[in-house]
């Protein structure tokens, strides 16, 4: 449904829509059917008897008075409902409406007033709104609001809005119609995280939509923002409905959803034009695609990553986990100089838990993992005496005294809850270094204090880690020659569970890089190995479901390009794997996690790479839809790069990965009521209105 579409919807009484003759029609039939359902009940009274009445009164001369006064009070009920309900419809759309910078949303309670109101509901309709006790009130049947129809709006913000990642706001609206009959709808809505797509796109960037080389398990999203098209590429081969090759599995009616009318349809027979005729070839259950749909706009990048990291209000650490003690001389900090916004700085090279009272080495944990200077590889790792425990190895190379080392800091976030369900989890730190030279294979790593210290934080972190000034893994590919590489792997921890098996603490995560407009060019991240759940979140069949979905745990990443090296990378050697002299090629890649590239997700060298497998299970969402491989339409087969498959992991439309990008302009309906009063109480059926 578009948005002009809606609006429609809610000012229908007001002004009709050109184009929409047809359903005019149904409404106006819908109307007389209802009059007429009136006039039946009225008619009826006049022929009823009154049974067992004392005073003996016929239906002429007594059920008929009561029908009348009956039917009465259900026209002033339907219309105090129907005005409740379009109170709300018109909240949604104001809040919608909001321009991303508004600060509006961060009352308590939300205050409307006509500086804040878009122009569409000053415009269309003539309706003119006014403030009155922190509510928005709406005249329905003139635009002074001194009427007998008129609606009474309030919105409150969740009190966890400071710190959750989708934003919700409570919606009520009610409806007075004839100054007397009351009517109250509540509403509660939340911001659309983009971690609800298996794919979501601005642009497809040339990039086709091939049967039986790509396949999506859960809702796609191309906003065809340029408008430059999308080819699909569906199968009019297969016979057996039962193969067919369905780009798209999800077996919803919004499987696919595409923002123009600009869509190629092309046989995979020959690569001829040629629309379906029978869409189950192309998507689950025959659904039709949606075409010149609603879009939702990527955000660009911002600080929300940075500052889930930092702490609630915090500003970057100064401090960080970079001192060595070499094996002769004095304690040295590592530092390594990058060009931010122009200038040649010299920044620390080390890790930074924030926490209170802000100790580099003690405290309790309030944010995230800060990482400062450049990183070669984040590893992943579970416990091997408990899988709920999460390791994170972070390598990362800096100099220090006219020497260069490799620095590797280990830290161990372990969740836990007691019988009481007070949080009783906590962080430790330690690191180690080695010298970086041309014998880096056999340099052994060195504890970094002379005691092999573990630094240890109360409670757990927010899940976030954020390399704060340098990209994750070396973005210059090679070919294989060079020892270039290095990124992401490893497996994520299992969640906390309760003994009833819900979810006491989650082991989730998003490992993010500094895009905003602040950073002098974008960061990014390079995938160099399988990214696991150490307990897979899908049953036998593929579904989201059951105990194995609630224990497994959940990853995000969120960078300005993201891509999957061509090399496996050795992050203790700072060298390639090889077998003899050659590089090992990453050819069949597993990725857990739901992605989120502010430029673009690829395959590094995609065209000369060997054809592989990469199996996506989480969500694709990038502005610009990335190679990752090559195909020959003629002969059917691949050339070079890798076929993709995307499953959808369902979880993440209600628990997205911590400080995941969320759309700032655009909010879903989670539940929809009619309740007796509003929250303060001001309204209620019973009592009516006592806001002026």
């Amino acid at each position: 449904m578009t948005r002009d579409h809606r609006r429609s919807q809610i000012t229908a009484n007001r002004k009709s829509r050109p184009g929409k003759r047809s359903e005019q029609g149904y409404v106006l039939l819908a109307v007389m059917l209802i009059l007429f359902m009136i006039l039946a009940g009225m008619l009826l009274g006049l022929f009823q008897t009154k049974s067992s009445s004392s005073s003996g009164a016929t239906g002429l001369t007594g059920a008929t008075g009561n029908n009348i006064l009956s039917q009465a009070a259900r026209i002033k009920t339907y219309g105090a409902e129907n005005l409740a309900e379009a109170g709300v419809r018109m909240a949604i759309e104001w809040i919608n409406d909001l321009p991303s910078t508004s600060t509006v949303l961060k009352q308590n309670p939300i205050v409307i007033d006509n500086t804040t109101v878009s122009g569409f509901w000053q415009t269309n309709g003539g309706i003119t709104p006014s403030t009155v006790g922190n509510y928005w009130k709406i005249g329905w049947d003139n635009s002074d609001n001194t009427g007998k129809n008129y609606i009474l709006i309030r919105i409150y913000p969740y009190q966890t809005n400071d710190t959750d990642t989708l934003k919700k706001y409570i919606v009520e609206a009610a409806g007075v119609y004839n100054n007397t009959s009351v009517q109250v709808a509540r509403a509660s809505i939340r911001q659309v995280s983009f971690a609800k797509y298996a794919m979501a796109v601005d642009d497809m960037n040339g990039v086709s939509l091939v049967a039986g080389r790509i396949q999506f398990g859960g809702p796609v999203l191309i906003n065809d923002k340029s408008n430059n098209g999308v080819k699909i590429v569906w199968d009019d081969v297969t016979t057996d409905p039962n193969d067919y090759q369905q780009i798209f599995t999800y077996p919803a009616s919004n499987a696919v959803t595409i923002g123009t009318n600009n869509v190629t349809w092309l046989k995979l027979s020959d690569f001829t034009a040629g629309t379906p005729t029978d869409w189950s070839r192309v998507v689950a259950n025959g659904n039709v695609p949606i075409t010149n749909g609603t879009t939702n706009d990527l955000p660009t990048a911002d600080n929300t990553q940075a500052q889930n990291s930092f702490g609630a209000g915090a500003s970057a650490p100064t401090t960080f986990l970079n001192t060595i003690e070499p094996v002769a001389g004095a304690p040295v900090s590592l530092t390594t100089t990058e060009t931010i916004n122009g200038v040649s700085t010299s920044v620390p090279v080390g890790v930074s838990i924030p926490n209170t009272p802000s100790s580099a080495t003690t405290g309790t944990a309030t944010g995230g993992i800060v990482i400062s200077g450049p990183v070669d590889s984040v590893v992943f790792a579970t416990d091997p005496s408990k899988t709920t425990k999460q390791q994170i190895q972070i390598y990362q190379s800096g100099s220090a005294g006219g020497s260069n080392y490799r620095l590797r800091t280990i830290i161990t976030v372990d969740r836990s809850v007691d019988s009481n369900g007070n949080d009783t989890s906590t962080t430790t730190a330690f690191t180690q270094w080695a010298k970086d030279d041309a014998n880096n294979a056999t340099n052994p790593w060195y504890s970094s204090s002379s005691a092999g210290t573990t630094y240890t934080y109360s409670g757990a972190t927010s899940g976030v880690i954020y390399s704060m000034t340098d990209s994750i893994g070396q973005q210059n590919s090679g070919d294989g020659t060079n020892d270039i590489g290095g990124g992401v792997h490893g497996v994520i921890a299992d969640n906390v569970l309760n003994a009833d098996g819900t979810i006491a603490a989650r082991n989730s995560w998003t490992i993010a890089t500094n895009s905003s407009s602040s950073a002098s060019v974008g960061r990014d991240v390079n995938i160099d190995g399988d990214l696991e759940y150490n307990t897979m979140a899908t049953d036998g069949n593929g579904n989201v479901t059951g105990a194995d979905a609630t224990r497994s745990g959940m990853l995000g990443i969120v960078a300005n390009d993201i891509s999957v090296n061509q090399y496996y990378f050795d992050p203790t050697t700072s060298k390639n794997v090889r077998s003899g002299s050659t590089p090992v090629e990453i050819k069949n890649l597993a990725i857990s996690a739901t992605t989120f590239a502010y430029d673009t997700f690829s395959a590094l060298n995609y065209a000369s790479r060997s054809i592989g497998v990469l199996n996506i299970f989480g969500g694709y969402i990038a502005s610009k839809a990335g190679q990752f491989g090559r195909y020959d339409p003629i002969g059917k087969v691949m050339i070079s790069g890798l076929e993709r498959s995307l499953n959808f992991d369902s979880r993440t439309q209600n628990s997205p990965p911590p400080a995941f990008p969320t759309s700032s302009t655009s909010y879903e309906l989670t539940s929809y009521q009619r309740v007796d009063s509003t929250v303060d109480g001001k309204c209620s059926i019973s009592a009516g209105c006592s806001v002026p």
